[in-house]
């Protein structure tokens, strides 16, 4: 039985971090073209998302401290093991590396398969909505199945690496784009909540901002690593299939590794 869905309230929080940026572009983008001015559109932003950030913290309270010796004492046991902070590295890396690596590179990937114009940018749009969903969805799944589930999300990344890789017509591209970008969206609720059940709250928030550095590593090379590999091979073809290698990897891995726990 489930005791409480921290996995789906984690992946509706950063499920609104992504779904935000989507909405505020779009307002943003409104506003030009009715002519409002920058510092004009900035004092509406900032009184609007003020009042709605101070409404919303009036809704939360602290929850319950955990009670229980068990519990405790599994907790501060597990605490002295690093082995779940580089498990989550490593796949936290490689799902983010693929990822970005993807988008980064998709609009002109997609043209290089052949789709139109207009096909590329719904490519675009359909990452961006499985990632948005899958910030979501992936944190009730993982409530309901636990650390099993992580490594077969890298590993089904992995499979959808191959689709998009042999896809010649825009139906299956379209349906993979969407589909990898669902599972991106994983990599951001998975491992805080299997930190966070490993580590408990308190330890979790000095622990998941290292292993988020695998993020911001993953997203200063892997779109130019993309790109740099498309200009020297003349193909995005080797690109893919690093992707693919290195999600196949770290997943095997991650099975591995908690079948030795």
């Amino acid at each position: 039985m489930v005791s409480s869905p921290k996995g789906l309230i984690t992946g509706l929080s950063v499920g609104g971090f992504g779904g935000g940026a989507i909405i505020l572009s779009s307002i943003i983008e409104a506003g030009k073209l009715s002519g409002l001015s920058l510092d004009r559109f900035f004092l509406f932003y900032s009184l609007v998302s003020g009042s709605l950030l101070f409404l919303a913290a009036l809704l939360l309270s602290s929850p319950p401290a955990t009670t229980g010796k068990k519990s405790g004492d599994m907790q501060a046991h597990q605490a002295h093991s690093e082995k779940p902070m580089v498990l989550s590295i490593l796949g936290m890396f490689s799902g983010t590396f693929a990822g970005l690596l993807l988008v980064g590179n998709l609009a002109p990937y997609a043209l290089s398969k052949g789709l139109a114009e207009e096909m590329t940018v719904l490519s675009v749009v359909l990452f961006s909505l499985g990632n948005l969903s899958g910030r979501i969805i992936w944190g009730h799944i993982f409530d309901r199945t636990g650390y099993r589930i992580i490594p077969w999300s890298l590993l089904l990344a992995s499979l959808f690496y191959v689709l998009i890789r042999v896809a010649s017509g825009s139906l299956l591209f379209l349906v993979s784009v969407l589909v990898l970008g669902f599972l991106f969206g994983s990599q951001f609720v998975l491992y805080a909540g299997y930190l966070s059940k490993t580590y408990g709250v308190t330890a979790f928030s000095k622990r998941y901002p290292l292993v988020f550095l695998s993020y911001g590593l993953a997203g200063i090379i892997a779109p130019g690593i993309g790109g740099w590999i498309a200009d020297t091979t003349g193909s995005y073809n080797t690109a893919i299939m690093l992707c693919l290698v290195l999600l196949s990897i770290s997943g095997l891995v991650l099975i591995t590794a908690n079948r030795k726990r």
